[in-house]
């Protein structure tokens, strides 16, 4: 059997992504805007903005083959559950609240 090497994945191979720790990130500052009684509803809306805008290029180039919209240059790649996850709690933060969506 002979083996297909991806010079990408190798570099770092094991780490995380920058891409990924940035939607770690914007994760944990939306989940902590959000516990404040009249906290900044910009700011939980613009941090989950920034996760969908990150794992929806990434959801895409799974379900299209096309490697370039998650493979990060010179990092590792982005899991197609990780992708599929930040997605799902970009949408679910813009869910909460719905009345100052716009």
């Amino acid at each position: 059997m002979r083996e297909t090497k991806v010079a990408i994945s190798e570099t770092h191979a094991g780490w995380m992504s920058p891409a990924v720790a940035l939607c770690f990130v914007s994760l944990g500052g939306a989940v902590t805007s959000s516990i404040k009684k009249g906290g900044r509803s910009y700011l939980l809306q613009s941090l989950a903005a920034v996760l969908l805008f990150i794992g929806a290029p990434a959801l895409l180039g799974y379900l299209f083959h096309t490697q370039a919209l998650y493979v990060f240059p010179s990092y590792t790649l982005m899991a197609l559950h990780t992708g599929l996850s930040f997605v799902l709690l970009s949408v679910a933060l813009f869910c909460l609240e719905p009345g100052q969506a716009r």
